[in-house]
C-alpha cells in the first residue's frame, strides 16, 4: 500500500511539474505573443422542470477577441441532465454541472432538475365527432402542451374502437363507415411522460344523412294582430322545411315542428308560429327515422309587443315639482282603453305608471322617448320631464330653488365672489306678464355674482346650467336690474323659443336674459328691451352684459337704448364680448335716434349690421322656425301678445285706457271696424252715450310684425244705476307693509277720485286704481273692521267684510308685543296725592292659531301690556286706563302660561272688546293675579271661556280668574272654571270685586273645589242680582242647562268650551327601565288617561307610567277632558 502510494504521489509530482512547464511556456508565449482563450456561457445557473428542456450557449475569444468555433460539451452527471450541442435534456431531480471546453479554456453551468408536478397535457382540435354516412370525414388535430408551448418531438398515435363504424388513419382522418356510436383514442409518446396524462378519447357519433333547410318569411312577429296607425301587425308566422335524407327528399308529412317555449309561441303541424308572450323562441323541424330523430338547426323567431313611434306627433309635459301626474289613456290612443304600461327608452324595465299616473320619484327630468302600452299595442311618444313649469310671476321667482341652487364662494384674481349654480329643465306653460320691479336680489329665479364679468365668464357652473324652454311664450313687462332673468348662464345652458317684450332696463349693467354667459346657446329668442323710461345705465344690453362663447341661432332684438353722457357705451346686444360669438340668423334691431352700438368692445367675429328699425322692410329672412312669424315685419313670436285680453266691457258714455292691456310698446290699433260713436284716441277708448249696447271689435296690430295682433271684442253696457253689496272677506296686517285691495266688480266705473268711506273716514284721495282693484295704502288706514262703501259715477259698491287689523298675533313674542304694536303711551293720572300711572293701547287685534306659552309672564312683561296695579277703586275711575281695542281670539286657544298681577291685557278700558278667545291651563301666582286683566272698566267680554287656578303656585290675596276689578263688565257667553285656594281674603272664580253694574248673558261659573265664591264683594246695587250668582261644583255641572253659544265653542259632551282647546301633547317619548308622569304631557288640570291597550312590559296606575327594561316599540293612549269629553288627544309614545 505505501508503495502504490508513493507511485501516485509521484505521479501527481510529475503533473504538477508539467503544469509548471505549460504555465511557463504560456507565459513566454504571452510574453512572445502566442494565443490566449477563453469560453463564456449565456448562463451560469439555470433551474429546469423535470419534462422542460433548456439551452445555452457558448461563445469563445482568442486574446479578447471572438471566434467562431466549436465548443466540447459535457456533462458531469448525466444521470441528471445530458448536453447535446448546448441543448439540456432533464432524466431527473437533481444538480449537474455542464461544461463548454476550447483549447484548454472552459466555463462551466450549475444546472438543477426539479420536479414542480407540472405535466404535458394533449389537446385535441374536438372534443367529439358527428360524422354522416357515406364517406363523411374530419380530421382531429393533436398536440402536446407543456408549459403553455407546443412540443414538436411527441408521436402521436389514433385509433377507433369499432372500426366498422368508423377508420381513422396515422394523421388522424376519421372517415364514416356506418351508422352507430364509437370512440377515437389518441396517445402521445413523450419524453418518457406517463401515458394517463397524454391519452384521450372522445366520442364519434355516425348518423344518416339528413339535412334540413328552414326558413321562414320574417324573424319577428307579433302579440297583437291587426293595423296600427296604417301598420300591420301579424301575431303568426308560417314556417317552411326542404329536408333530405340520404340526398333522398323527405315528405312534408313526415316532417314535425317543435317550439322551445310554447308560453312565447307555438307551433302546430304545418309551422304556423302563433305568438303568445314577448320574447324569443327556438323553431326546429323534426324527422324521425328508424334509428334516431333529427332534429334541424334552432330558427329564432322574435315576438314583440306592437309599438308605433309617435313622438313627433304626441308629446306631453309632466311637472315633477308637484306630487301627481296624470296620464290619460285617450288623450295618448285616442280611444277609450287602459294604460298598463309606461317605460323610458333609457331603461325599460322600470314601469313609470301606476294608480292613473307617473311615478313621480322615477322620472328623470328633461326630453324622454317613453313608451305607454295599454292592452295591445304601445305608442312611443316624447314625455318632457320639467323640473318645473313655470305658469305665474312666483314660478318665475323660484325658479332658482327648483333648480337647487347652491352658494358657491370663490377668489378670482384676489377678488372674493359668489356664484349661484343651479340647473333642471323648465319649460314655460303659458305668457308671463310681470307686475313688479326685478333687482340682482330678486331676479326671478336667479341671483347672480353681479361682478365684473371678466371674471364671470372664467368660471364653468357660475349660473343656470340647464334648459329653458319657452314653447313659444312671453315673458312681459316686467323691470330688471343687474342679473338679467336668469342672473348668470353657464356650460351647457340652452335658452330656447322664448319672446322677452316690453322690458324695462334700470340701472347700471342691467341685462334682459343674464348678467355674463359661458358658453351657452340661445335658440329661436326675441328680445324688446329698452331704458328710455328708466335712469340711464352704464352698460345696458337686451341679452347680457358679458359673455364668453355664446352661441346665438334665430334671435332677434330690437333694442331701444339710451347713452349717457356720463357713463360708457351701453350696446344693443351684448356689453362685451370676451370671445369669438358663434351665431345663425341673428339681426338686431334699435329704434331710430338710440344707441346703435351692438357691442361696447371688440366686435370679435360678429360681422353683422345694427339695422335701424326704420329700415326692416328692406331685411329678407330665411330660416325661422315655425314659431316664428316672418310675413308682415320682422321676425317675432306667433305667440307674442300685444294685448293681454280678448273681451272688453264698457259702459255707454264712458272711457276706457287701452293701454293697461297693451304688452308691448311696439302697436298700432287698427280701428276700421269701430261703429259710429266709438273712436280711439291716445291709447283711450270713448264711448258715446248714445252708442246702442251691442258688441264690436277692433285689433291691435304689432308695429313690428303686422301679422301678430290681437282681436278684442267689446260689449257695450247700459249705465248700470242698482247697488252691489260684495260680502267677500278682506283683511290686511298692518304690522307689515302695503296696501288694501279690494276687487272690483264687473262694470264698476270706478276711477280714481271717485268716493271711498272706509267707515266714516273718507279716503277718496289716498285710494286709487291699481291693476283692476281699488288699492288704499296702509298708512292712511286705522285698525277695525270696517264696511267699506265706494261710489262711482254709475253705482254704489259696498264691502261688508273689511278687517284692519293692527297685528295678527302667531307667535308668544306677538303676544308679548301686543302693547307696542297697540301704539302705548304711559301716562301719569293724580287721585288725591296718589299718583297713578296708566298704560293706555289700542288697535284691532286677531289671534292666528293657538299659542301655548312657555314662560312666565310678570306685572312688567305681560304680553304686551303692562299695568298700574294699584287699587281697583281708583284704577276703575279712569276711562282709557289699559286696552281700550278689539281682541278677537277667532276661536284659538291660549295656554300653559303662569300670571301674576295684570294678566293678559293688563287693565280694559271704555270700548274694550275681548271675544271669541279661549285661555286656559292658567296658573296664578301672587297677591292679586288675575288671568283677564288687573282691572276692568265698561268692556265686553263676550264668547269667552276662561280656566286657571291658583293650586300649584302660592296662595295669593285676592286671586281671580277673570280680573281684580270690575265696573260696569257685560259678560255674554261666558264659562269660567276655577280652583282657588286662599290664605288671605276672598279669591273669586270670576271677578274679585264688582264696582258697579254688571250685565251678562249665558253666563256659567264652575269650581273644581276650594273657594266658591263669584266675587269677593260685590257693590253693585243695580246689578243683576251678582249677590246672589251661584257658581256650580264640576261635579253637579250635568245639571246645567246652556243657552246659544257660537260655532268656536262645543256644547256636545259636557259643558262648553272652545274646540280648540289643547288636551295633550301629540307624541312623547319614555325611557325604557323608566317611569313617566303623564302630568309631563298633559296640557289641562281637568282629564282622565285611557291607557286600556299597553303593550306587554308597560304598565298605568296612579298617572304614572313604569316600563321594564325589556320594553321596545311604540303605543297609545288617549287624554280625554273631563271638562268636556269631545275634547280628546291621542297620544303616541316611542320607547327609547
Amino acid at each position: 500500500m505505501k508503495k502504490a502510494g508513493f507511485y501516485v504521489l509521484g505521479i501527481l509530482l510529475t503533473v504538477c511539474m508539467l503544469f509548471s512547464a505549460v504555465a511557463c511556456d504560456i507565459e513566454e508565449e504571452e510574453e512572445t505573443g502566442k494565443n490566449t482563450y477563453a469560453v463564456t456561457l449565456s448562463a451560469t445557473e439555470l433551474t429546469l422542470d423535470r419534462y422542460q428542456t433548456g439551452e445555452l450557449t457558448a461563445s469563445v475569444t482568442e486574446n479578447g477577441e471572438p471566434k467562431d468555433v466549436a465548443v466540447t460539451w459535457a456533462s458531469d452527471n448525466t444521470g441528471v441532465v445530458t448536453v447535446d450541442g448546448g441543448k439540456l435534456t432533464p432524466v431527473a431531480e437533481g444538480t449537474a454541472s455542464v461544461t463548454a471546453s476550447y483549447e484548454g479554456a472552459s466555463a462551466a453551468c450549475e444546472v438543477t432538475v426539479s420536479d414542480t408536478g407540472m405535466r404535458p397535457v394533449l389537446e385535441l382540435s374536438e372534443s367529439s365527432l358527428e360524422l354522416v354516412i357515406g364517406g363523411d370525414s374530419i380530421t382531429v388535430d393533436a398536440e402536446v402542451v407543456y408549459l403553455r408551448e407546443t412540443m414538436t418531438d411527441a408521436e402521436i398515435t389514433y385509433t377507433v374502437k369499432d372500426t366498422s363504424i368508423a377508420e381513422v388513419d396515422a394523421d388522424g382522418k376519421v372517415t364514416a363507415k356506418a351508422y352507430g356510436e364509437t370512440t377515437l383514442t389518441v396517445a402521445a409518446s413523450w419524453r418518457n411522460v406517463e401515458s394517463e396524462f397524454l391519452t384521450k378519447s372522445i366520442p364519434v357519433y355516425v348518423r344518416e344523412d339528413v339535412v334540413f333547410d328552414v326558413t321562414a318569411p320574417v324573424t319577428e312577429i307579433y302579440t297583437y294582430a291587426g293595423t296600427i296607425d296604417q301598420q300591420e301587425f301579424s301575431n303568426t308566422v308560417t314556417m317552411s322545411c326542404t329536408a333530405t335524407s340520404g340526398g333522398n327528399e323527405i315528405a312534408q308529412e313526415d316532417i314535425s315542428w317543435k317550439s322551445s317555449d310554447t308560453e312565447i309561441a307555438t307551433v302546430d303541424a304545418n309551422g304556423l308560429v302563433t305568438a303568445k308572450a314577448v320574447g324569443e323562441v327556438e323553431i326546429t323541424a323534426c324527422y324521425i327515422t328508424p334509428n334516431q330523430e333529427y332534429v334541424s338547426a334552432p330558427f329564432k323567431i322574435t315576438v314583440l309587443f306592437p309599438v308605433v313611434d309617435k313622438t313627433q306627433e304626441v308629446s306631453i309635459d309632466v311637472d315633477s315639482s308637484l306630487a301627481s301626474a296624470s296620464l290619460d289613456a285617450s288623450a295618448i290612443f285616442g280611444k277609450d282603453t287602459t294604460i298598463e304600461k309606461v317605460t323610458d327608452s333609457a331603461d325599460e324595465t322600470v314601469n313609470l305608471y301606476e294608480n292613473g299616473g307617473f311615478v313621480m320619484d322615477k322620472l328623470t327630468v328633461g326630453e324622454r322617448v317613453m313608451t305607454v302600452q295599454n292592452p295591445d299595442y304601445g305608442y312611443k311618444i316624447t314625455v318632457v320631464v320639467a323640473t318645473k313649469i313655470l305658469r305665474t310671476e312666483d314660478d318665475l321667482k323660484n325658479m332658482q330653488t327648483l333648480g337647487g341652487v347652491q352658494e358657491i364662494k370663490q377668489t378670482v384674481n384676489g377678488i372674493d365672489m359668489t356664484y349661484y349654480p343651479y340647473s333642471g329643465y323648465f319649460i314655460l306653460g303659458n305668457d308671463i306678464r310681470a307686475t313688479v320691479s326685478v333687482d340682482k336680489e330678486h331676479t326671478y329665479g336667479a341671483k347672480t355674482n353681479g361682478h365684473n364679468g371678466y371674471r364671470s365668464c372664467n368660471i364653468d357652473n357660475m349660473g343656470f346650467t340647464g334648459t329653458f324652454d319657452g314653447r313659444g311664450h312671453t315673458i312681459s313687462g316686467f323691470m330688471l336690474k343687474n342679473g338679467g332673468l336668469f342672473g348668470d348662464l353657464s356650460n351647457g345652458a340652452v335658452i330656447k323659443n322664448v319672446a322677452f317684450t316690453n322690458i324695462q332696463l334700470n340701472g347700471s349693467q342691467a341685462a334682459t336674459v343674464a348678467h355674463s354667459i359661458r358658453k351657452a346657446k340661445l335658440i329661436n329668442v326675441f328680445v324688446d328691451a329698452n331704458n328710455e323710461m328708466t335712469a340711464d345705465g352704464f352698460g345696458n344690453s337686451p341679452i347680457s352684459r358679458y359673455a364668453d362663447g355664446v352661441t346665438l341661432t334665430n334671435v332677434v332684438v330690437v333694442a331701444s337704448i339710451k347713452t349717457s353722457k356720463d357713463f360708457g357705451q351701453p350696446a344693443n346686444l351684448i356689453g362685451l364680448i370676451l370671445s369669438d360669438v358663434t351665431y345663425n340668423n341673428l339681426y338686431v334691431f334699435y329704434k331710430d335716434g338710440m344707441n346703435d352700438h351692438l357691442t361696447e368692445g371688440e366686435m370679435r367675429n360678429l360681422d353683422i349690421e345694427n339695422i335701424p328699425l326704420s329700415k326692416a322692410g328692406e331685411v329678407k329672412f330665411e330660416g325661422f322656425d315655425d314659431i316664428f312669424a316672418t310675413e308682415g315685419g320682422i321676425p317675432v313670436m306667433k305667440t307674442m301678445p300685444v294685448a293681454s285680453v280678448s273681451e272688453l266691457e264698457v259702459l255707454a258714455g264712458s272711457t276706457m285706457d287701452l293701454t293697461q292691456y297693451l304688452c308691448t310698446n311696439y302697436y298700432t290699433f287698427d280701428d276700421s271696424t269701430l261703429p259710429e260713436g266709438v273712436t280711439i284716441e291716445d291709447g283711450a277708448l270713448k264711448v258715446a252715450g248714445t252708442v246702442p249696447t251691442s258688441a264690436f271689435t277692433f285689433k291691435v296690430v304689432s308695429s313690428l310684425n303686422s301679422s301678430v295682433y290681437k282681436e278684442i271684442t267689446v260689449d257695450v253696457t247700459a249705465m248700470p244705476s242698482e247697488p252691489v253689496v260684495i260680502s267677500d272677506h278682506f283683511e290686511v296686517d298692518l304690522s307689515e307693509q302695503g296696501a288694501l285691495l279690494l276687487t272690483l266688480p264687473e262694470m264698476s266705473g270706478y276711477e280714481t277720485g271717485n268716493t271711498v268711506m272706509v267707515g266714516d273716514q273718507d279716503l277718496s284721495e289716498e285710494a286709487s286704481l291699481v291693476d283692476g282693484k281699488i288699492s288704499i295704502p296702509y298708512d292712511a288706514l286705522t285698525a277695525g273692521k270696517y264696511e267699506v262703501v265706494v261710489t262711482t259715477s254709475t253705482r254704489l259698491i259696498t264691502y261688508q267684510n273689511v278687517e284692519v287689523i293692527t297685528k295678527i298675533i302667531r307667535t308668544e313674542e306677538d303676544l308679548k308685543n301686543m302693547q307696542t304694536y297697540g301704539g302705548v303711551k304711559p301716562v301719569d293720572q293724580t287721585s288725591g296725592t296718589t299718583t297713578i300711572t296708566f298704560y293706555p293701547y289700542s288697535g284691532y287685534f286677531v289671534l292666528g292659531n293657538n299659542i301655548r306659552a312657555t314662560v312666565s309672564v310678570d306685572k312688567d312683561h305681560v304680553y304686551g301690556a303692562q299695568t298700574s296695579g294699584y287699587d281697583g277703586l281708583l284704577c276703575t275711575s279712569f276711562d282709557g286706563m289699559g286696552f281700550t281695542g278689539v281682541f278677537d281670539g277667532r276661536g284659538y286657544t291660549i295656554s300653559g302660561f303662569t300670571l301674576t298681577v295684570g294678566g293678559i291685557f293688563g287693565d280694559l278700558s271704555t270700548g274694550a272688546v275681548v271675544k271669541n278667545v279661549a285661555i286656559t291651563d292658567v296658573q296664578l301666582e301672587g297677591s292679586k293675579a288675575s288671568g283677564f286683566a288687573y282691572s276692568i272698566r265698561n268692556a265686553e267680554i263676550n264668547n269667552v271661556f276662561l280656566e286657571a287656578s291658583n293650586e300649584k303656585t302660592s296662595a295669593g290675596w285676592g286671586n281671580s280668574i277673570m280680573a281684580r276689578y270690575g265696573y260696569g263688565v257685560t259678560l255674554k257667553n261666558v264659562v269660567t272654571v276655577g280652583t282657588l285656594k286662599s290664605e288671605f281674603g276672598q279669591p273669586a272664580l270670576l271677578i274679585g270685586r264688582f264696582l258697579n253694574d254688571v250685565v251678562y248673558e249665558n253666563l256659567h261659573v264652575f269650581y273644581k273645589e276650594g273657594k266658591k265664591y263669584v266675587s269677593a264683594l260685590t257693590y253693585d246695587t243695580n246689578s243683576q242680582n251678582m249677590k246672589t250668582f251661584q257658581p256650580v261644583a264640576l261635579s253637579a255641572a250635568g245639571d246645567v242647562e246652556f243657552g246659544a253659544f257660537n260655532d268656536y265653542f262645543t256644547t256636545e259632551g259636557g259643558i262648553p268650551v272652545m274646540k280648540t282647546v289643547p288636551v295633550a301633547a301629540s307624541e312623547v317619548t319614555m325611557t325604557a327601565g323608566g317611569t313617566y308622569d303623564v302630568a309631563n304631557c298633559v296640557l289641562t288640570d281637568y282629564y282622565t288617561v285611557d291607557a286600556s291597550t299597553l303593550p306587554a312590559g308597560v304598565t298605568y296606575e296612579n298617572g304614572v307610567f313604569t316600563l321594564t327594561a325589556e320594553a321596545t316599540g311604540e303605543f297609545t293612549f288617549t287624554v280625554t277632558s273631563t271638562l268636556n269629553t269631545s275634547l280628546t288627544q291621542t297620544v303616541k309614545v316611542t320607547i327609547a
